[in-house]
């Protein structure tokens, strides 16, 4: 008498990071399963479609599949998580203070005033120049007068900042 119950195999995760996707699993070819969204109650998923979720909120998201053979003997449960982040990036430009009057090389620093603390930046030191991979602090060897910085951050989920900037004069 078979009393072990089917296991479950990742098979595609797609994606893991969003509000919307499919994930796909795979078990013993008569088993059939059951999923739980966020702790929610069971309901029957299919080894052929997988399970689909659209527009879950931000935040911290589970799925727990359990496959059940034709015996009725329960798996061990599958654990899949992801977090959803549509949230970009809060950047705060540290200095020079907006109008300040400063030497050059000239410096900019600033900082993700969120829970991005991995973000990536990219700044641009006045208008008509290109956005370029920067971190903090940024230092600029520039002509005497008023420049404008402007820094752009990108979380791990590929959220953008606005962009963030300053103007400051070069004596």
């Amino acid at each position: 008498v078979d009393a072990t119950g089917p296991t479950v195999t990742l098979t595609k995760a797609d994606p893991v990071t969003g509000a919307s996707g499919t994930i796909s699993f795979t078990s013993e070819m008569s088993a059939t399963a059951k999923c739980s969204l966020d702790g929610l109650v069971y309901a029957v998923c299919t080894f052929e479609y997988g399970f689909a979720y659209a527009n879950l909120p931000d935040g911290q998201h589970y799925l727990l599949i359990i496959a059940f053979d034709e015996f009725g003997n329960e798996g061990p449960p599958m654990n899949v998580t992801w977090r959803v982040d549509r949230t970009p990036p809060s950047v705060v430009i540290d200095y020079p203070a907006p109008g300040a009057i400063v030497s050059s090389p000239a410096y900019v620093g600033f900082h993700v005033d969120s829970a991005d603390e991995r973000a990536t930046f990219r700044c641009q030191m006045d208008p008509g120049t290109e956005f370029a991979a920067c971190s903090s602090p940024m230092q600029y060897t520039v002509t005497p007068g008023v420049h404008q910085f402007k820094v752009i951050g990108t979380d791990p989920f590929g959220n953008v900042s606005p962009d963030v900037n300053v103007e400051f004069r070069v004596r």
